[in-house]
């Protein structure tokens, strides 16, 4: 089990990516419980915890300014705007999944 962990770690730059791009290229596009409501809903709790998540780590790496907190949380918004943009061509079918 160990040397499973350590080779996983390792390669992890490559590994992880890949099985990502995989799972992206076979998984097929339903909405979350149904609707497209809630979709939207599970979509936005993930992204707000995934931004929460990396701004409390980066708060607990030093002392922020507030140009870093802008900095983050526009990247941050860039990001959500991106990744939301991108689902919705793909549920309109202008992107394949």
């Amino acid at each position: 089990m160990i040397a499973l962990g350590q080779f996983l770690f390792r390669f992890r730059d490559g590994i992880f990516p890949l099985l990502i791009l995989v799972g992206l290229l076979v998984a097929r596009p339903h909405y979350s419980f149904g609707s497209l409501a809630s979709d939207w809903l599970v979509d936005f709790a993930g992204l707000a915890l995934i931004l929460a998540g990396q701004t409390w780590i980066r708060v607990l790496e030093a002392e922020m300014t507030e140009p870093r907190w802008a900095l983050i949380l526009g990247v941050g918004l860039i990001l959500l705007a991106a990744y939301l943009g991108v689902r919705v061509l793909k549920k309109q079918g202008v992107l394949r999944p």
